[in-house]
């Protein structure tokens, strides 16, 4: 009796590189590493898809070009609103405009289809290339700037890869081509000379910031000495309103409207010790929607250049060693793990990662509540 013939193309393994891939008319489509998990859920997609079209790939526009492709990308960004928080753009559209530059730049007539692992290695070195020379004394383009920390480098490889995730989504491509980009390794600490490492924000010096509270405005004086106290970024103290603030018990709690994380759906909690609530004693306000630290115009604060540059004016002033408002959490970072160890650390400051499981996360809390009590 004749074996019977599997109805469903086999998963199988390109020995040369080690990658899975299956064959679908006559096409082998590369799934990643084989045996992973990443490549047999690739392989269940490219299947399914096969099978619910019939037993027939949808066909892609094998002459659509690189830059027809990021073009409609940046419409889909439009239309869909992406990269904004509270109404603002963030900053990640202007790092996403530095990373698909010289994708375009160098690659822009070659079919989407076809960019593969060797072109993005191309379009990765040309973000860690060191800066052109200015001519006719103009600036040189931010993608020739070189963004040569190593972290910036492979974020960028991140947001080009991302591109080409999405037009698998909307079946632009094969699928094949996003799981070919992934191929690539971000490129490891100590080896590669094209890049450098990222210096450490070190905290801001104790003389200095003093220098600053003798000067300053009350304001910028309470966000500063708040920032010291919790561990808060700067971006959460210019926010603050009565409305985020939850007066029970000894131990306030601060959710701020907005912060880094809520795009993982993580709740920012930031505890007001006795401390912390002395500092805004003088802010509260009856009005529970008002900001404590109100900018020049009406319902508005002040805002995060503002809030820098009063402090970059009294330490030239004082003419003592500049500092960001930012290395106040390296201050409080110190301050708490010297005091109460690692993790309370981890919880005030709000480190986490949205993939981690959260198993001890309410004896954090209460570890994080009775140091603020104490210390904030």
């Amino acid at each position: 009796m004749p074996r019977q013939k599997n109805p469903f193309p086999s998963y199988l393994l390109h020995a040369a590189t080690g990658q899975a891939f299956v064959r679908i008319e006559g096409q082998n489509h590369y799934l990643g590493k084989h045996g992973t998990a990443e490549s047999r859920e690739a392989y269940e997609r490219v299947v399914l898809e096969w099978k619910a079209h019939g037993r027939v790939l949808r066909r892609v526009d094998p002459t659509m070009s690189v830059a027809a492709l990021v073009a409609a990308y940046w419409e889909h960004v439009e239309h869909e609103n992406l990269y904004t928080k509270n109404g603002q753009v963030t900053s990640e559209r202007s790092c996403l405009t530095i990373a698909l530059r010289p994708v375009v730049r160098l690659f822009g007539s070659k079919p989407a289809c076809e960019f593969g692992p060797q072109d993005l290695i191309t379009a990765r070195k040309a973000l860690c290339a060191p800066p052109e020379p200015p001519k006719d004394g103009k600036r040189p383009r931010r993608d020739r700037l070189g963004p040569t920390v190593r972290k910036s480098v492979n974020k960028h490889v991140n947001r080009i890869r991302r591109v080409w995730r999405w037009a698998v989504s909307m079946q632009l491509v094969p699928a094949s081509c996003w799981e070919a980009l992934r191929a690539i390794e971000p490129i490891r600490r100590g080896r590669s000379d094209d890049v450098r490492e990222s210096k450490p924000v070190p905290p801001a010096p104790l003389r200095a910031v003093v220098a600053v509270l003798r000067r300053t405005s009350p304001p910028i004086a309470a966000m500063i000495r708040l920032q010291w106290l919790t561990g808060a970024r700067p971006g959460e103290v210019i926010q603050i309103r009565m409305a985020d603030i939850e007066r029970k018990g000894a131990v306030w709690i601060y959710r701020p409207q907005s912060h880094k994380t809520e795009h993982h759906d993580m709740v920012r909690e930031i505890m007001l010790g006795p401390k912390a609530q002395r500092v805004l004693a003088p802010f509260l306000s009856l009005n529970p929607t008002a900001f404590l630290f109100g900018g020049a115009k009406p319902d508005t604060h002040i805002t995060r250049p503002a809030y820098s540059k009063a402090i970059l004016r009294c330490c030239d002033a004082a003419k003592v060693t500049r500092w960001s408002p930012n290395q106040l959490r390296h201050n409080a970072a110190t301050r708490i793990r010297s005091i109460d160890g690692l993790d309370t650390s981890r919880t005030v400051l709000g480190h986490s990662d949205a993939e981690t499981t959260l198993i001890y996360a309410e004896a954090d809390r209460r570890k994080a509540m009775r140091f603020a009590q104490a210390h904030g």
